[in-house]
C-alpha cells in the first residue's frame, strides 16, 4: 500500500536548493582552477613577447577574481540555506499532521463522529537513543457511531491507507447520545516504526 509523504515541503525545497548551491560551488571553484594551469601552461610553452603575457595574466587575474566573488556569494546563499533548515528543524522539523487530520476527514462516513483525537509519542518514556519520536507515534480516537458496522469500515478504511502500521479497534458500547442510541468506540492507530503494545 502507498504510504503518504508528511514531510513539510519547505523543508523537500530547501534541502534541494542546498544541494544545487554547493553542486555550484564546487564547478565554480574547478573552473578557476582550470583557468590558471591553462595560464600557467601557455606560459611555459608559448615564446610570445612580454606584453602579450602580461595580458593575460591581467585578463587571468580578474578572472579569477570574478570567480571568487562568485564563490562567495554562492557561500553566502549555502550558510543562509543552512540556517534556513535549521530553523525549519528546531521550529516545524515534525510532520504536517495537518494532513493527517485531512485524511481522517476524508475517511469518516456519515455513520461516524469523532469526539477527541490525541497523538503522542508511542513510548512516553523514551527508547535507548533519547529520542521520544524515534519509537514512532500513537493516533488515539474515541467518538459515536450510528452503529458498530459505520464504527468498523470507519477503522477498516484507516487499515486500507497503508499510513498506519497497526488500527485496532479498542472498544465499542452502546450509549446514549442525544435523542437515542449510539455506539461509543475507542480506535488506536500505530505511526512509524512497529512496536508492541501493551492493550
Amino acid at each position: 500500500m502507498q504510504s503518504r509523504n508528511l514531510i513539510p515541503s519547505h523543508r523537500l525545497e530547501a534541502d534541494r536548493r542546498r544541494r544545487r548551491l554547493k553542486a555550484w560551488g564546487v564547478g565554480i571553484s574547478g573552473y578557476a582552477a582550470a583557468l590558471v594551469v591553462v595560464y600557467v601552461v601557455s606560459l611555459c610553452a608559448w615564446g610570445v613577447d612580454a606584453e602579450a603575457l602580461a595580458r593575460r595574466r591581467d585578463a587571468t587575474a580578474q578572472r579569477v577574481q570574478q570567480i571568487h566573488r562568485q564563490i562567495q556569494r554562492a557561500q553566502a546563499d549555502l550558510a543562509e540555506v543552512r540556517r534556513s533548515l535549521e530553523a525549519n528543524e528546531a521550529i516545524g522539523g515534525h510532520p504536517d499532521w495537518s494532513l493527517l487530520l485531512l485524511l481522517l476527514t476524508h475517511k469518516m462516513n456519515d455513520g461516524v463522529v469523532l469526539r477527541q483525537c490525541r497523538l503522542t509519542p508511542r513510548d512516553a518514556e523514551g527508547p535507548p537513543s533519547g529520542d521520544p519520536t524515534a519509537g514512532g507515534w500513537r493516533l488515539e480516537m474515541s467518538g459515536f457511531g450510528r452503529e458498530v458496522t459505520a464504527v468498523s469500515q470507519f477503522a477498516l478504511d484507516l487499515d486500507q491507507t497503508g499510513l498506519f502500521h497497526e488500527v485496532r479497534l479498542l472498544k465499542t458500547v452502546r450509549q446514549p447520545f442525544l435523542a437515542g442510541q449510539a455506539t461509543h468506540f475507542q480506535i488506536r492507530c500505530g505511526l512509524g516504526a512497529p512496536a508492541e503494545e501493551t492493550p
